[in-house]
C-alpha cells in the first residue's frame, strides 16, 4: 500500500509517525474542518475513532454525533470517490460504563437503553448513507492493546506500568484486584488486529 496517502486528523499536535500526513482540525469546528479537510479531494476511505468525553450520556451523544457530522459532511462533499467509512466503538456499545455486561459481548446483542454515543453515532451514520454509493462498517473492539500515541485507555501499558513497579519495589508480579475479577472473562483485542480489520 505505498501508493496510499494516509491522513491523521487530530486536535493536538501529532507525533511524527512514518506514513502519516499529519492534520490538526477541531472536528467540533464546520469552520476548521472546512478549512482543513474540503482540500482533501482523493479521499477514498475514512476510519473514525474520535470521541469526547462529557459528564452525561445527553451531552456525551451531542458531541460525539458532532464530530462525525461535521467531518462527513465535508468530506463527503469534497471526496467524490468516497468507497467506505468505518467507525470505531468500543466497551460503551455493551454498558461497559454501567457496570457488568454479558461477555462475551456481540454485535448482534439488544441495544440498552439510551442515550448511548455509539447508537446516536451508528444510526446517524446508517440514515446518511442511505442511498449512496459508499457503504460503511462499526467494529466494537472492547479493550484495544498495543502502540498507542497519549491513550491513558491501553490495557497494555497498565499492567507493564504496575509491572515496572513491582519490580522498582522488589515486589513479585502479583494480580493486584480480588479473585472474582482475576477469573473473570474479559475481550481484548490486539491493535494489529483491529487495524487490519479496517484495512
Amino acid at each position: 500500500m505505498s501508493d496510499t496517502t494516509v491522513y491523521g486528523l487530530s486536535r493536538r499536535k501529532i507525533e511524527e509517525l512514518p506514513g502519516i500526513v499529519p492534520i490538526n482540525v477541531d472536528l467540533l469546528s464546520p469552520a476548521d474542518v472546512e478549512r482543513t479537510v474540503a482540500t482533501l479531494k482523493g479521499v477514498t476511505h475514512i476510519i473514525f475513532g474520535a470521541y469526547i468525553e462529557k459528564d452525561t450520556p445527553g451531552e456525551r451523544s451531542e458531541v460525539n454525533v458532532a464530530l462525525l457530522r461535521n467531518l462527513l459532511t465535508v468530506a463527503e462533499r469534497n471526496a467524490p470517490d468516497l468507497k467506505h467509512v468505518t467507525l470505531y466503538q468500543g466497551g460503551k456499545a455493551y454498558g461497559a460504563d454501567l457496570g457488568p455486561f454479558k461477555t462475551p459481548a456481540r454485535e448482534d446483542h439488544p441495544r440498552l437503553m439510551g442515550p448511548n454515543f455509539y447508537y446516536d453515532q451508528e444510526d446517524f451514520l446508517r440514515e446518511y448513507q442511505a442511498g449512496k454509493k459508499w457503504t460503511f462498517s462499526v467494529l466494537r473492539p472492547e479493550a484495544v492493546c498495543g502502540y498507542a500515541v497519549g491513550n491513558l485507555m491501553n490495557l497494555t501499558m497498565v499492567i507493564a506500568v504496575y509491572a515496572a513497579i513491582s519490580k522498582e519495589l522488589g515486589l513479585p508480579l502479583r494480580f493486584p484486584g480480588p479473585e472474582a475479577v482475576y477469573r473473570a472473562l474479559y475481550q481484548v483485542t490486539s491493535a494489529n488486529i483491529l487495524a487490519k480489520a479496517a484495512a
